[in-house]
């Protein structure tokens, strides 16, 4: 028998992904030939153990693939579309939201119908630490062409470390130019405090017999212009100065 005839026309015919036990043996053809290993369809098999033999998928895909092999392509994920941008600007939203307009606007929020922007949006920050002096005005937001409208910004204010001898917690105020007059306005949002102490705060000041500021202002803001806060009336005595942080965010509230 030519066993090297024999085994490569099992080589030939051999379907794709079938098993393959090869318990050839030295005893099981004498003398002849005596091989420690076979190729077939590219899978090496060693002798007198199993061999999965197997071949490139063809063919259509199916489940979540589709497309045919051997580059099939996602359709699916269990059986769900996949998320893209075009689905998401028009998708339905679980819990209070109900639905993003094409414009990526929220037109409902909680079952309420909204109106302009749809709900506020944080554009700008700024977080001042261990400040033992007034802080010049100072840029939080330059205001986009297009970005003209209502904006609310607040000021938060606090001692954090007391001087020796005592100290004065400076006022927060904010610049910006109107929107309808382009007049450059400016306000105080919070007020001095002479508490001497970490942890004073001060979020109001007081004109006349009235209780103003609280912390934020409201404004209608110019394109293309900035929006600015600073500090002033900073005082400390001592050999130890008053440390103070201030903390500012900026929200747009739409045009």
């Amino acid at each position: 028998m030519d066993v090297k005839k024999t085994l490569k026309e099992i080589a030939f015919v051999l379907p794709a992904a079938v098993v393959l036990l090869l318990i050839l043996s030295a005893s099981s053809v004498g003398q002849i030939y005596t091989p420690s290993s076979l190729t077939i369809n590219g899978v090496l098999c060693t002798l007198g153990l199993s061999c999965t033999v197997g071949a490139v998928p063809s063919g259509s895909a199916g489940g979540d693939l589709t497309g045919t092999y051997p580059n099939p392509t996602v359709s699916t994920i269990g059986g769900a579309t996949p998320v893209t941008t075009t689905t998401l600007n028009n998708a339905t939203l679980p819990g209070s939201f109900t639905t993003l307009a094409t414009s990526g606007l929220l037109t409902s929020y909680d079952g309420i119908t909204t109106a302009g922007l749809g709900v506020p949006v944080l554009v700008a920050k700024a977080d001042a630490t261990t400040q033992s002096a007034n802080i010049s005005t100072t840029t939080v937001y330059a205001v986009l062409a297009s970005g003209a409208g209502m904006y609310q910004i607040s000021c938060y204010v606090v001692e954090t470390r007391a001087a020796t001898n005592s100290s004065t917690l400076p006022n927060c105020g904010v610049v910006w130019t109107d929107n309808e007059s382009s007049v450059v306005e400016s306000n105080w949002i919070t007020g001095q405090n002479t508490g001497n102490a970490p942890g004073v705060i001060a979020m109001s000041w007081t004109s006349g017999s009235n209780s103003v500021g609280g912390g934020f202002e409201i404004m209608n803001a110019q394109a293309s212009t900035n929006i600015r806060f600073n500090t002033q009336s900073y005082a400390s005595n001592g050999a130890t100065s008053m440390q103070y942080a201030v903390h500012v965010k900026l929200i747009y509230l739409g045009s």
